[in-house]
Parts: structure tokens; C-alpha cells; sequence
């Protein structure tokens, strides 16, 4: 099961250079334990393999190609899989310029189910070279594809949406009113409920009731709540909401038709 382990790895990063998104997510556990601070600076955690994909497609394909090349692959026999060790080389290409990133990993494939998990993911940053603003203007491409393409397809009614915030994939329904024209200006409102509740119950009651009056009526879940991203899940934390919900004023402002 040693070869198997390593081409779970290495079908994660091939798929990842190809988007192929759910071939990623079918090497992976349902959580991982993902650790990239080295080179994120954000400090190591178990995260649903869905959102790690989230936080991928957020970036990657901004890209016109990445080449992740893995190396000196080393495993060790543990329970229920294996420990592996190897090298790593990301060449990020946009027009034009070349982002690399140089580092080694350690992972850990559970090789005792029916087929072979990821569910460890450390990532040992040794060196960047290039054009290290790529990845900024890689993440602007996105979010500028993705506005593109969400505006065009506003209609009158509930409109589900998806935007950032400090990293995490936050998901929310855009209310508008029911005789809302494609590209109608109209005055914007964000609305949250209680603390502990979802986007679907009382912001969801009086966002509809806003857009009745004419207005695009904003209701999202905070992190680590409800289709939105994040670790631990139901995390009751006062200043990433505060946080949210500034950058839900942002998504909003940004809108054409606010």
C-alpha cells in the first residue's frame, strides 16, 4: 500500500494543476489536517476537505497554469497508513512571469478503508523566487471573473452568492425585490440575525421584507456557521462576525447594480 499512499499524493497536485476539483476532493478524508503556515502565516488546523478545495479554487485558477513537481519521497508505516515525507516545486504562470515556491512536505495517507485518504498536509516553506505580487493578481482575476459572471446572472428574487472574508469562503442569499430589472440600481442593506442563527432563519424573514420595499437585501452565514467556511465549526466569535460583516459591506459595494 507504500505506492498507493504516494500516488494519492500526487494525484492532489496533479489534479490540482489540472482543476479537476472533485478528483482532488476524492483523495482526500472529509477533514484534513492542513498546515501551510509557513507560507500563509495562518497557524495549522483540521479543515473540511471541501473548503480546503474552496480556499484553492480561490486563488489557483487565476493563474494561467501552475506545475507543482514533487520529489524524494520518503514513507514510514504508521497506523491505519502511512507518513510521508518529500520535496516540492509550484511554478505559478501569469502573464508572462513565473511565481516558484520551494518547500517539503509531510503527509499522511490512511490506507485502511477501501481506497487510500489524505488526511495530514504539512507544508516546510524553503524558498520563493519570481514574481511574488502573481498570487495578489491571481485572487484580483478571480474575484474579477466571479463578479462578472454572478451580476449576470442576478434575478428578481433569492440569489445565492458567495464572497471572502480573512480567508474564508463566506456563502449568502442576495434578496431583490420581485420586480427587479438586469442592471436596476438600488440602495443595498445588509442584514444578520441573532449571533447563533443561519442565514436561512431571521435574517433570512426580514432581508425578504427589505427587498419587498425595494431594496438588494444582503443575508449571509458568519464564519464557521452554516454553508460558510471555516474552523472550528459553530465558533461563536464576536470580532471575526464584526470582520464578516465588513466585508459583506465590501462585496456589496462593490455590486454594479448597488
Amino acid at each position: 500500500m507504500e505506492k498507493e499512499a504516494i500516488n494519492t499524493v500526487k494525484t492532489v497536485f496533479s489534479e490540482t494543476d489540472q482543476r479537476n476539483w472533485a478528483q482532488v476532493e476524492a483523495q482526500m478524508a472529509n477533514t484534513v489536517w492542513l498546515d501551510y503556515a509557513s507560507l500563509s502565516g495562518q497557524p495549522g488546523s483540521t479543515v473540511r476537505a471541501s473548503d480546503i478545495i474552496a480556499g484553492w479554487k480561490s486563488v489557483l485558477p487565476g493563474f494561467e497554469r501552475t506545475q507543482h513537481k514533487l520529489s524524494n519521497f520518503e514513507a514510514k508505516a504508521i497506523k491505519d497508513g502511512y507518513h510521508l515525507t518529500f520535496d516540492g516545486k509550484a511554478e505559478h504562470y501569469l502573464n508572462g512571469k513565473v511565481w516558484t515556491v520551494l518547500g517539503n512536505y509531510k503527509a499522511e495517507v490512511n490506507t485502511a478503508g477501501y481506497r487510500p485518504l489524505l488526511t495530514q498536509l504539512v507544508f516546510n516553506l524553503q524558498e520563493q523566487t519570481g514574481e511574488l505580487s502573481l498570487a495578489a493578481q491571481a485572487m484580483d482575476n478571480i474575484k474579477s471573473k466571479q463578479k462578472q459572471e454572478m451580476e449576470t446572472q442576478l434575478k428578481a428574487g433569492t440569489n445565492k452568492v458567495n464572497f471572502p472574508s480573512e480567508g474564508e469562503n463566506l456563502v449568502g442569499n442576495l434578496y431583490l425585490p420581485k420586480n427587479y430589472r438586469t442592471g436596476q440600481q438600488l440602495p443595498g442593506v445588509i442584514v444578520t440575525g441573532s449571533w447563533t442563527t443561519v442565514k436561512e432563519q431571521m435574517a433570512a424573514t426580514y432581508a425578504q421584507e427589505v427587498a419587498d420595499l425595494g431594496y438588494a437585501a444582503l443575508a449571509f452565514d458568519f464564519r464557521y456557521f452554516g454553508e460558510s467556511g471555516g474552523t472550528p465549526r459553530q465558533w461563536e466569535n464576536p470580532e471575526a462576525k464584526i470582520l464578516d460583516i465588513k466585508n459583506a459591506m465590501d462585496f456589496m459595494a462593490a455590486l454594479s447594480i448597488i
